[in-house]
């Protein structure tokens, strides 16, 4: 069916948004063991200020994306993260995606933020960890990363592993974080592929 599609602006939440399919904290429940299966295509929408605050392990507008999920033509324009103790795999899109796609996604203007600067998570500007022939293309991200703590950060996903593939992407800004940092990768594992990709970016460790 066709579906009527408009440009979402969030605003005066103070929780914020409860990230699709994350593993739950106490106030959460109805979410934990239910990751995003589908597909999302934004149609070239924007999605504005979104605002995510939350406990879970997972976080982002999807916190975990199970295999043959599939996020595509969608913007984000000044989205906030805002990184907390129970946080492990942090981005704007999706805390961890295995097996899926994420396609001509932009960021623009984010703030992703741990503001006690002591949370050691995975951090992307996209996606917090990537696995199991992931693929992520045509791409991007612009804004500040500020955690301080992190163990794996970079401008698309902190993490890829398992013949996962970047390609075609971009990412732009200041970035902080404890080791491991990248501009468009922190970290990448058996068989990953980065390629046509740039960045421009000031690295902070």
């Amino acid at each position: 069916p066709d579906l009527d599609i408009n440009d979402i602006k969030e605003e005066g939440h103070v929780r914020g948004w409860i990230p699709v399919g994350g593993f739950a904290d106490d106030c959460c429940a109805l979410y934990k063991g239910n990751p995003f299966k589908g597909t999302f295509d934004g149609g070239g929408h924007t999605i504005s200020n979104l605002i995510i605050n939350s406990n879970l392990t997972q976080v982002g507008l999807f916190g975990n994306m199970a295999e043959g999920g599939k996020v595509s033509n969608l913007v984000f324009v000044n989205p906030t993260v805002k990184v907390n103790d129970g946080n492990l795999f942090v981005g704007v899109v999706a805390g961890m995606a295995m097996t899926d796609t994420l396609q001509n996604i932009h960021v623009y203007g984010a703030n992703i933020i741990d503001a006690n600067g002591n949370v050691d998570a995975t951090v992307g500007g996209l996606v917090g960890q990537s696995t199991v022939y992931g693929e992520i293309s045509s791409c991007s991200f612009n804004g500040t990363i500020n955690t301080p703590a992190a163990s794996a950060l970079g401008g698309i996903a902190g993490d890829t592993r398992t013949a996962t593939f970047v390609f075609s992407s971009t990412a732009s800004g200041k970035f902080t974080g404890k080791s491991t940092l990248g501009g468009i990768v922190g970290t990448t594992g058996t068989d990953g592929q980065v390629f046509d990709c740039h960045s421009d970016v000031t690295l902070t460790a």
